[in-house]
Parts: structure tokens; sequence; C-alpha cells
């Protein structure tokens, strides 16, 4: 029994000491924001609320859902792949020319291409805006050694990336994955042309997910630190 009472003495005496403390952390000055405890909640308070923000998860971009790997309900894993999302808007062909056909083309020049969804009736037009540092096969998984054994000459291809118009877009829609012929216009005033089949089309849009805005809870908190003056 005396060693309890001594155990309670003990505790009421710091006790008694933290409350003095908070008396004169009260007394000297300084804000209820800054003191030590209220910032340590506040620092909580935020936290729990960016946890709350976090089980939401959106989309930077606006498009067609596919590989649906999730289902409601179903607890996500850090990192785990849940679906795709596909914009519809700033796409790109990716066309594989000959290595004998990329002598004349650069960046900027004019593209006309036809797609197998409609046919040579309708016309898609774009620009080149940049050519692969290699040819396909040499970015393969297991690119060819010319090196080693008897070498036979293969013609390569070098993938050339081409922008497509919005316009044209939103009124004939594309999808990933579908085949077109290019003709790129090496020189306009010769109407000279490089053409090149089997092209990849893909799409294209990395944009970075916005910042959290911490405006609402900074409210909150404001409005209970006013009420507590």
């Amino acid at each position: 029994m005396k060693l309890q009472v001594e155990q309670a003495q003990e505790d009421l005496y710091i006790a008694q000491q933290a409350y003095q403390t908070a008396l004169n952390n009260i007394n000297d000055g300084t804000s209820i924001a800054e003191q030590p405890t209220i910032r340590v909640a506040i620092a909580d308070l935020k936290q729990a609320w960016l946890n709350l923000q976090r089980t939401e998860i959106r989309s930077p971009i606006s498009g067609q859902i596919e590989k649906r790997n999730i289902q409601i309900g179903q607890k996500v894993a850090v990192g785990q792949n849940l679906l795709s999302v596909i914009s519809q808007n700033d796409f790109w062909v990716e066309a594989n020319f000959k290595e004998n056909q990329l002598k004349k083309i650069k960046e900027g020049q004019p593209v006309e291409m036809e797609s197998d969804l409609y046919g040579s009736d309708v016309k898609f037009h774009g620009s080149v805006v940049g050519l692969s540092a290699g040819t396909g096969s040499a970015f393969s998984l297991l690119p060819a050694q010319n090196a080693s054994g008897n070498w036979i000459k293969v013609v390569q291809r070098v993938p050339v990336r081409i922008a497509l118009k919005q316009e044209e877009l939103e009124k004939y829609p594309l999808k990933i994955g579908l085949t077109m012929k290019t003709k790129v216009f090496t020189d306009p005033k010769k109407n000279q042309q490089s053409s090149s089949e089997n092209i990849a089309y893909h799409g294209n849009k990395n944009e970075e997910i916005a910042p959290v805005d911490y405006q609402p809870i900074d409210n909150i908190i404001e409005e209970i630190l006013s009420e507590s003056n």
C-alpha cells in the first residue's frame, strides 16, 4: 500500500509540473497554434486527412478503362496494377520505316496516313516529331549478335514517331494497335514520298497527378483555433 501511495504522489507531482509548464507557455505570449502539443495535434490531423484523401484514386487523364484487375470491395496492395486508362486524345503513330528510307526523313515534315479501320476514303494528317535512336531489333529482349556465326544481312526498321491532328481524331476516333499506311513528304515542292506499312498506333498522354490541396483541412484547423481563442 505504501508503494502505491508513493507512486500516486509521484504521478501527481509530474502532472502538476506539466500543468505548470502549460500555464507558463500560455502566459509567455505564445499563441495556441505555436504550442508544441497543438502543433503535434495539427500534424496528426493533417496526416489523417491526407490518408482519407488517398482512399480515392484520381486519374490524371480522362479516357476508357481497359485491363481492369480490381473489383468492388477488394483490398489493394501497394504497387498493385489496378487498371489502365486509355486516353482518347493526343495519339501518335509509330511508323517502322526501313533504314534505306530514312535518308531524307526529318522532324517537322508533313505526313499523310490511312487506317485500315476507315479505308482509303479517310485521310489522317500529321507531322514527324521524332526518330528512334536505334532499330527495333537493337532494343529487343534478345538483340541479334551479328558478330557470331554466319551473318545474313536483313534490312532493319527504325521507329519514327508521327503526331496526329486532334480535330481529325475527334471526327474519326482510332484504337491502339491499329494498322495504318503512312506517307512522309520529304520534299513537298517535288512531292517526293517515303512510305511505310504495318504501323503501330499508340495513345500518348503523360500527365503528372495534381498536387494535394491542403486548403480544406487548413480552413478546418483555423476554424478550430479561432474558437479556442
